[in-house]
């Protein structure tokens, strides 16, 4: 917690540019795609690039992963990316 607490209050971070379409790390990240509509709950034309690549790696992950005794815990795993995803979409790249 503190360390996410120093990169969201680093002032450094403001406006700094990264790589490829990362301009500002103190902002949502975004890919700018002119003909994508503006999609609700993000505040930019594009897509959230890093959330779709960690939601898909992290699905990914879990079809490797040996399967669950519990039918239940198995679906709550499955379904864990999802969560994730809707909770990182406005957090800072």
């Amino acid at each position: 917690i503190a360390l996410y607490e120093a990169l969201l209050n680093a002032v450094d971070l403001r406006n700094a540019p990264f790589i490829g379409w990362l301009r500002d790390l103190s902002a949502p990240d975004c890919l700018h795609i002119s003909w994508i509509p503006e999609i609700p709950y993000i505040n930019c034309h594009g897509l959230p690039a890093l959330v779709i690549l960690m939601t898909v790696s992290t699905f990914l992950q879990q079809l490797l992963m040996p399967r669950q005794a519990d039918p239940s815990q198995q679906k709550m795993m499955m379904i864990m990316p999802l969560d994730f995803s809707f909770i990182f979409l406005q957090l800072p790249s």
